[in-house]
């Protein structure tokens, strides 16, 4: 009679023992033994809630976080194609006060940094600096920003303002 219920039993017993662990193959910590998720995985990536790549189930950095300002990052060579004649200047193109943010200095060659709110390879920009009001958007392509704007004196764009448009051309040194 006890082997009949050890019989019985067993299966039970067995069936228990079920190795726990993370059974997630993109878990860091993932158990190729483990029969049974316990919930213990563990995921690695960006954990910066502005990066670019964010990744909400990761709970360590392993440093990937990528940044849209990043591909801006450089110092420039500009051309200036324009109604009026700026003289071809030095760019310093960096990174703004955010994550969405770049700085582009000696904007127009007249030594005034422009800030520009990015949206991918793209980004927007509206101002007053010294006096003038600019309004904008650029984008980069391989590396070479393309801007076009306008100018105002006196910014009451568009109202009664006799802007200047400019289309300026950054080419990495």
């Amino acid at each position: 009679m006890k082997t009949i219920y050890l019989l019985l039993l067993s299966p039970l017993l067995l069936a228990g023992c079920a190795k726990k662990g993370c059974t997630d193959s993109n878990a860091s910590n993932h158990n190729v033994e483990a029969q049974k998720n316990d919930g213990s995985c563990e995921y690695l990536g960006c954990t910066d809630m502005e990066a670019d790549n964010y990744n909400s189930f990761a709970k360590t950095d392993n440093g990937s976080c990528t940044y849209s300002w990043q591909k801006y990052v450089s110092t420039y060579n500009v051309k200036g194609f324009c109604d009026y004649a700026p003289d071809d200047h030095v760019s310093v193109v960096s990174k703004g006060p955010t994550s969405k943010d770049i700085v582009i200095s000696n904007f127009d060659n007249r030594g005034l940094d422009m800030r520009a709110t990015i949206a991918g390879n793209e980004f927007t920009f509206s101002d007053i600096l010294d006096g003038v009001g600019y309004i904008g958007s650029g984008y980069i392509v391989d590396g070479i920003i393309t801007i076009n704007y306008s100018a105002c004196e006196d910014y009451n764009y568009p109202d009664e303002c006799d802007e200047s448009t400019c289309q300026l051309k950054y080419t990495p040194q």
